[in-house]
């Protein structure tokens, strides 16, 4: 078994903004790694009503852990009340860069400005049946951020996680989250679990960061029969 400070060091090795951006321009993995993070019985049918929209998956590199940023949302009557994502939001009228609206977003919920993140690439878009999403992932890498300032109305919390800790054995699994009450694919943090589409789309980073050891640890880790 890989313990974690081996881990690290794999994650670590080949972090490097150049590398990332090659590793994203080049054939994605796209659904095959999205959909090992899959919730069972997720419909892969788009809406003729859906709507567009953009997040920014920002990686801290330049740090001992490279790591994500990862938000918590507040409590709402609304379908993702409470859970893990990245910053992100629909397009707005006239728009139509998902770098644009995932940088602006992203300012709108955490604080960061545009001039301190640079955009390395895109993972594969996805669908969200539940609302009606059709979702850009971007991903940029954030130099060294000393305030980032969550939006009281929108973001209960900001969290940053080391890369390392989605390779660990004990973080990967079929988890049941309090909110759901029903058997999902997903990531263990300490303050909840990770799970839906946001995972779908950590899934296909971690494959392009880290193919072959991904692979190993997902089929071996996650069951949705």
């Amino acid at each position: 078994m890989l313990n974690l400070k081996t881990l690290k060091s794999i994650v670590i090795r080949k972090l490097s903004p150049e590398e990332i951006r090659e590793r994203l321009e080049r054939n994605l993995p796209g659904a095959e790694a999205q959909w090992r993070m899959a919730p069972a019985g997720r419909s892969s049918t788009q809406s003729i009503d859906s709507r567009k929209a953009a997040v920014l998956i920002p990686l801290l590199l330049d740090v001992e852990s490279p790591s994500v940023i990862l938000i918590q949302r507040t409590e709402y009557l609304g379908v993702h009340s409470g859970q893990f994502a990245f910053p992100g939001g629909k397009f707005d009228e006239g728009e139509d860069l998902p770098s644009k609206v995932a940088l602006r977003e992203a300012e709108e919920e955490i604080g960061l400005r545009a001039e301190h993140c640079s955009i390395l690439g895109h993972l594969s878009s996805l669908y969200i049946p539940v609302s009606q999403m059709h979702v850009f992932p971007v991903v940029g890498s954030i130099g060294n951020i000393v305030n980032l300032t969550r939006n009281e109305r929108e973001v209960h919390a900001i969290h940053t996680i080391p890369l390392a800790h989605f390779f660990v054995p004990e973080n990967i699994g079929i988890f049941e989250p309090p909110s759901i009450q029903r058997s999902v694919p997903g990531f263990r943090l300490e303050s909840g679990i990770l799970w839906g589409a946001t995972a779908m789309m950590l899934s296909e980073l971690l494959d392009v960061l880290e193919p072959k050891l991904w692979r190993q640890l997902s089929e071996r880790y996650l069951n949705n029969d």
